[in-house]
């Protein structure tokens, strides 16, 4: 479904960057930059008044903006769906999303839908605690830890590399962009060379490519998406309601 521009809000935007007739060309750069490669988008050619391009570039930009809060949506609704429910939909690409006409997100084509038991929703929830405290090298070592005690296995258990492994399925493409390459694919591959994979738990199967799926819209978009960012608030609610859980039922149990 076509996004709609809002005409009041570009024609505002369009009267800040005036100045007695004049566009302010670094604001026009400024925009450009955001939005990476403007010259690729279709028909920007045709724009040849200065003024014509940069009415384009503040529709894209607020177009852009709508559809980042439309990622963001979708990142709490499947952190909430994995960690709080343990049922979720495994096949979140772009085409099972829609946006209505009042602006919600329809989710459609359930056809990989995951369960997590408790177990798993509570392993998973504590993997990414550790993830969101950061994942500066000198941390490599207990993100190893937290893998290896999901059940994430290595030919010669590096921790390195199980921790680059990590990072990359479950949290961010941070590390793949410093190491100089162009696609985690490749990254991937490298890092399964150096110390290849053994085991990989089951129940984070599903999850990884959840995540892998949602953090390529964020690429789409020319933006770094961090699961952790999104995700840890749901690990942490669901850590906290199995503790109260379990508190309630020992205080249940001495009566």
């Amino acid at each position: 479904m076509p996004i709609h521009f809002h005409v009041d809000q570009t024609e505002f935007m369009m009267k800040s960057f005036k100045n007695d007739g004049q566009i302010k060309t670094e604001k026009k750069s400024k925009w450009k930059k955001a939005l990476g490669d403007i010259q690729s988008v279709a028909g920007y050619d045709k724009f040849s008044s200065p003024l014509s391009q940069l009415r384009l570039l503040a529709k894209l930009w607020s177009m852009k903006n709508r559809i980042k809060s439309s990622l963001d949506v979708l990142m709490h609704v499947h952190g909430h769906q994995i960690f709080i429910d343990g049922v979720f939909n495994g096949d979140p690409h772009p085409g099972n999303i829609l946006q209505l006409d009042d602006g919600r997100l329809g989710l459609i084509d359930y056809g990989q839908v995951k369960r997590l038991d408790t177990d798993d929703r509570l392993a998973l929830s504590k993997l990414f605690l550790v993830f969101e405290k950061g994942i500066e090298e000198e941390r490599h070592g207990k993100i190893a830890n937290a893998l290896r005690d999901l059940g994430f296995r290595t030919q010669r258990d590096r921790t390195d590399v199980i921790a680059s492994l990590g990072i990359l399925f479950f949290d961010t493409n941070a590390l793949c962009r410093k190491a100089g390459y162009l696609n985690p694919q490749e990254y991937f591959k490298d890092l399964n060379a150096l110390d290849p994979i053994v085991s990989v738990p089951e129940k984070a199967v599903m999850v990884v490519r959840t995540c892998l799926l949602l953090r390529g819209m964020g690429s789409l978009l020319q933006t770094e998406v961090r699961a952790s960012e999104f995700w840890a608030v749901h690990a942490k609610k669901a850590l906290q309601e199995e503790k109260e859980k379990s508190e309630k039922n020992k205080r249940t149990n001495t009566v």
